[in-house]
């Protein structure tokens, strides 16, 4: 574990960041040849919208990819996420289930939808919304994207 810590000082905010794209591969072995096999993690990938939560001084702040914040339209989601400690950035994918299936399309409706919309929408959902977090990138106020997995 490394000494070395980038931490923020009281009364500064954490800020969305700008995100890497996805590439499609066709030969993921050959994406892989080069790394040790025991050294490789994989993540099941959830048919969603890339979201990031960041909670800073007290108030909790959703961001779209692009940095939007959509913080307004998932009042529902903010208050399952009481318990994340302050100064903390994650990111995750947020994920409609109805009857076992992602729904991609529905997710993107509320996101991009108004904070009226998107709200009613959510409320008549027969599924279930919800966020998987893959990454922490701040943890009470440091830097930890330096840590192992």
């Amino acid at each position: 574990m490394s000494d070395f810590v980038i931490s923020i000082r009281a009364g500064e905010k954490l800020k969305p960041i700008s995100l890497m794209r996805l590439t499609s591969v066709d030969d993921p072995d050959e994406l892989l040849k080069d790394f040790d096999q025991d050294d490789i993690i994989i993540e099941p990938k959830y048919d969603g919208f890339k979201l990031q939560v960041i909670k800073t001084n007290g108030e909790f702040h959703i961001y779209t990819r692009r940095g939007k914040e959509k913080t307004d339209n998932f009042p529902y989601l903010i208050s399952a996420l009481e318990n994340i400690p302050d100064n903390t950035f994650l990111e995750g994918e947020l994920v409609y289930v109805y009857e076992k299936r992602q729904d991609l399309g529905t997710v993107t409706t509320l996101v991009n939808s108004s904070v009226e919309t998107s709200i009613e929408k959510a409320k008549k959902l027969p599924g279930e919304v919800g966020l998987f977090f893959y990454d922490i990138l701040w943890y009470k106020g440091k830097n930890v994207t330096s840590q192992p997995f």
